[in-house]
């Protein structure tokens, strides 16, 4: 947890393939982090609450081995222009059960494709997501649960289908 909080001199990293979880904070407020690279053949399962929060990763691939992203893992400032993080790709067959609470608040993500394994897409995970036009769900969704305010003030949403196996939506 808090390994390189705050380390503002920080711009690339790669992630070994061996590292199975990333913790709490790891790499929040490294405000000049831009570029995250997962070896291949990543064995990371679990990206950890605010991970990743307040940088400027512009754009993140996610090894298939991640079975849960964190609270607010990728959480950026309300103001636009700290708002980051355009892309999102899963790599591969994903085994992503769940986007936790406040994951990609806050960003520029465009579109997205959520992973059939995902259960649940936690509350305000997507909110204010203001660039978000498209959200499609990959293959036969397990898809449960989708929070509360999840996509709230997504104000670019154009189209989304909710798969048939949700049960709740928040």
């Amino acid at each position: 947890d808090n390994a390189f909080y705050g380390v503002t001199s920080l711009v690339t990293i790669t992630i070994p393939a061996s590292v199975t979880s990333i913790g709490v904070e790891a790499f929040r407020s490294a405000s000049k982090l831009t570029t995250v690279t997962f070896e291949a053949d990543s064995s990371l399962n679990s990206i950890g609450p605010y991970a990743f929060s307040y940088t400027k990763i512009g754009s993140i691939t996610i090894p298939a081995s991640v079975t849960s992203i964190g609270d607010s893992a990728f959480i950026n400032s309300s103001q636009p222009s700290y708002q980051y993080l355009t892309s999102v790709t899963f790599d591969g067959v994903s085994s992503l059960e769940t986007i936790g609470p406040d994951a990609f608040k806050y960003n520029k993500i465009g579109s997205i494709t959520i992973p059939a394994s995902v259960t649940s897409i936690g509350d305000s995970a997507f909110r204010e997501a203001r660039s978000l036009t498209t959200v499609t769900f990959d293959g036969v969704s397990a898809l449960e649960t989708i929070g509360d305010y999840a996509f709230r003030y997504a104000t670019s949403l154009t189209s989304i289908t909710i798969p048939a196996s949700v049960t709740s939506i928040g």
